[in-house]
C-alpha cells in the first residue's frame, strides 16, 4: 500500500517520481513551455508542462532509488545530452556509450515499475521488536535505510528501489554495457515523438530533431525512417505520447513497421 507523507513532508520525499527525466520532456516543449500530449485513449491533444503529474509516477519506489541511484546517472546523461544538442558532441565515445545506456534501463525499469507497482511484502515474523513512527520511518528512507513497518511488512517502495538497481546490474551482465547507440536526425521539417514507455525499442530521446539508437551508426534517417520509428514509439506507448509538434511526426498509420 502506498501510504500518504506527513503534512510539510519535512524530509522532502519526492512524491512525484519523473519515470523520463523533467529536462529530457522540457527540450520537447514548444513556445508555451508545453509539450503536445496525445493520450491513447481520446482524441485531442492536450499541452502539458514537463512537471505535470502525467509524467510521473507517485510513490511507487523509495527515496534510494529517487537520488542515490538516480541522481548520478540522471547528471551524467543529462550533460552528455545538452552537448549533442548543441551539436558540441557529433559522435560518441565509449564512455558516452555507458552513460546513455545507464540512462535507457533506468528510463526503462521505472516504466515497469510504474506499470507493475510492487506491494508491500509481509515477513514470516508475528511483529517488528518496537513499532517505528512515521516520523521515523520517513528519516530512514531519507538515509536510505529500509525499515520493517509495525505489521510486519516491508515497504513495495524500497523493494522497487532494490529492483531498479538490480535490473541495471543484470541486464549490464547479460550485455547491455556493449550497447553502442548512434546520434540520429531527422530531415528538416520532420521531428521525432515520445512514447511514455520504451520497453523494447532501445531509444533515447534528445530532442525533437535528435534521438540516440543502440546499433545504429550516425546519420540523418529519411522521412520514411523517421515516420517507422515514430509509429513503432506509438505502439509501444501504454498511456501517452509527446511531441512538440505532431503535424511533424510521420507516423505512417498504413504501415507495418515490423515488415
Amino acid at each position: 500500500m502506498k501510504e500518504k507523507k506527513r503534512p510539510n513532508n519535512p524530509y522532502q520525499l519526492t512524491i512525484n517520481q519523473h519515470t523520463l527525466p523533467l529536462r529530457s520532456i522540457a527540450r520537447f516543449c514548444h513556445e508555451n513551455q508545453a509539450v503536445k500530449v496525445k493520450l491513447n485513449n481520446k482524441e485531442k491533444f492536450i499541452d502539458l508542462r514537463p512537471d505535470n503529474p502525467l509524467f510521473c509516477a507517485k510513490r511507487i519506489w523509495d527515496q534510494r532509488a529517487e537520488t542515490t541511484i538516480s541522481k548520478d546517472i540522471e547528471s551524467s546523461f543529462q550533460n552528455l545530452a545538452d552537448k549533442i544538442n548543441s551539436r558540441a558532441i557529433l559522435t560518441l565515445t565509449s564512455e558516452a556509450h555507458s552513460i546513455v545506456t545507464h540512462m535507457y534501463l533506468l528510463w526503462k525499469y521505472k516504466c515497469k515499475l510504474l506499470s507493475h507497482p510492487i506491494n508491500d511484502i509481509q515477513l514470516n515474523i508475528i511483529a517488528p521488536e518496537r513499532k517505528i513512527s512515521a516520523h521515523s520511518q520517513e528519516l530512514l528512507e531519507k538515509h536510505g535505510i529500509i525499515h520493517i513497518k509495525s505489521n510486519g511488512k516491508i515497504p513495495g517502495q524500497a523493494i522497487a528501489g532494490i529492483t531498479i538497481q538490480r535490473g541495471l546490474d543484470i541486464e549490464l551482465d547479460l550485455g547491455a554495457d556493449r550497447f553502442e547507440w548512434g546520434i540520429i536526425n531527422t530531415p528538416k521539417g520532420i521531428e521525432f515523438l515520445v512514447p511514455d514507455a520504451s520497453i523494447n525499442q532501445t531509444i533515447m530521446p534528445i530532442s525533437p530533431n535528435i534521438f540516440l539508437i543502440a546499433g545504429l551508426t550516425d546519420c540523418e534517417l529519411s522521412a520514411h525512417d523517421v515516420g517507422i520509428i515514430n509509429r513503432i514509439s506509438i505502439l509501444e506507448s501504454n498511456r501517452y505520447w509527446f511531441a512538440r509538434n505532431p503535424n511533424r511526426c510521420l507516423t505512417l498509420q498504413r504501415c507495418n513497421p515490423w515488415a
